[in-house]
């Protein structure tokens, strides 16, 4: 009897233990979950959460925005550099149209001719525009050329330098452009004196441009002091019969056939109709040559054509014993002869 009661108590003890330890289990199970039922649970749990229209593709939405905002951050820096690049062209180029509109602009250089814009003088020396205009309006040109060599007076083009303004003293239209007889000042030691017609140059006058401080090379010739046109004006170019002359330091004087006048047709610069040339080799010996020119394309004298492909442009009015009576040029050369500086740009 004493043996069947400690059997049930052991019997007892045992169930008590299994029973602790599936109680443990339990416990353990709910503390700790299996991955299996972390994921059951994260699924039940997105069922019960109400989504939104859309919403669930919230977090793909929210990468995809991250990425599209990134490459949209990575463009808009490019952009902007493209941009900041374009601004700054933009900027130079609105500053260069801005200069340009106010004639600041760095003017056509070399053989053509920029029409320049007239800006007023606010100087103190107006007095001495109005000497200059004075004495070359009385046709005192060795007054005039002592005048533009002294340094008071190239005070006044020097202001000028670099921009495509001029200054002028005289009469003048109801607009207040230039209009009659006056005088404009350029950069450059650069003057026209004469007649003027609604802002242009138009009638008779004569343009002057000297090199004080270092010869010019004009049209390949090295070693040019001073450079002159006189006669009729259209439009604010040479178009009519005038002269042009051409003076030179003769020690620094280099190059071929150098033209010291031309007198005859003019066409916006250009030579244009019959034409009386003068070169020079040296101080005293001086060519006297002929020629018929259209719009800075001289005429052929004859149908010849020499070994190198050239042909006759010229004529020498006084004949030599022994040389060629003829300036020889070929047909790619013979192109926009006129005046340097004034011609018209086509």
């Amino acid at each position: 009897m004493k043996e069947l009661k400690n059997k049930e108590v052991i019997i007892g003890l045992i169930v008590l233990i299994l029973l602790c330890v599936i109680a443990l289990c339990l416990i353990a199970r709910r503390e700790f979950p299996t991955k299996n039922n972390i994921k059951d649970n994260a699924l039940a749990s997105v069922e019960e959460i109400p989504i939104a229209e859309n919403q669930g593709n919230s977090v793909a939405g929210l990468n995809e925005g991250l990425t599209e905002e990134k490459g949209a951050v990575g463009a808009e820096q490019n952009i902007s550099g493209a941009a900041l690049d374009k601004e700054a062209a933009m900027t130079d180029e609105g500053l260069t149209k801005k200069e340009s509109s106010l004639g600041i602009s760095t003017k056509i250089s070399g053989e053509y001719h920029s029409e320049p814009v007239m800006t007023e003088y606010t100087g103190d020396d107006l007095w001495q525009l109005e000497e200059l205009y004075t004495y070359w309006d009385e046709y005192k040109l060795d007054a005039v050329d002592d005048l533009i060599h002294l340094p008071r007076v190239r005070t006044i083009t020097n202001e000028l330098s670099g921009t495509n303004y001029f200054y002028y003293y005289g009469s003048k239209n109801a607009d207040g452009l230039p209009n009659g007889k006056g005088l404009a000042v350029y950069a450059d030691n650069a003057y026209y004196c004469g007649e003027w017609k609604n802002g242009k140059r138009s009638g008779k006058g004569m343009w002057l441009q000297i090199y004080p401080d270092k010869t010019a090379t004009l049209n390949g010739v090295t070693g040019v002091t001073e450079h002159s046109y006189n006669g009729s004006w259209q439009n604010d170019y040479p178009n009519g019969e005038g002269q042009e002359h051409i003076s030179y330091d003769f020690e620094k004087m280099k190059g071929e056939y150098i033209i010291t006048n031309v007198i005859g047709g003019f066409k916006d610069g250009y030579y244009d109709g019959e034409l009386y040339i003068m070169t020079i080799e040296g101080e005293n010996n001086t060519t006297e040559w002929e020629a018929v020119a259209k719009k800075g394309v001289y005429s052929y004298c004859d149908e010849r054509i020499n070994t190198s492909g050239k042909r006759t442009v010229w004529d020498r009015m006084r004949h030599l014993e022994n040389q060629d009576n003829h300036r020889w040029m070929s047909e790619k050369e013979n192109t926009n002869f006129g005046i340097y500086g004034l011609k018209k740009k086509n």
